[in-house]
């Protein structure tokens, strides 16, 4: 569901750029095990947009740039795993915002 909330295609653009590949090491105490792919996204200022839409939008700009805002300001980072309900959800007996543990 993530990358469905974070694709720009949905706005009807094609976008290049948003990830790159790059290869780091299994372990890096032993370089003979060679390395992997791992891909990093790019900050979405550095994406390539078209200058007209490739196919049809599903959602307006207005709304996808309202679904970035609260992804932002919603997801917690925790040992590798991002929480994007973190914050949202609350305890229905005590009000308790609930949180990644």
């Amino acid at each position: 569901m993530l990358a469905i909330l974070h694709n720009p295609r949905y706005l009807g653009y094609q976008v290049w750029g948003r990830a790159r590949k790059t290869d780091v090491l299994v372990d890096p105490a032993n370089v003979q095990l060679g390395t992997r792919p791992l891909l990093i996204d790019n900050p979405s200022e550095d994406w390539i947009w078209s200058e007209d839409c490739a196919q049809p939008a599903l959602v307006d700009r207005e709304t996808w740039n309202k679904a970035q805002a609260i992804r932002s300001q919603c997801s917690v980072t925790a040992e590798g795993h991002t929480y994007l309900l973190s914050g949202l959800i609350r305890c229905a007996h005590c009000g308790k915002r609930l949180k990644a543990a």
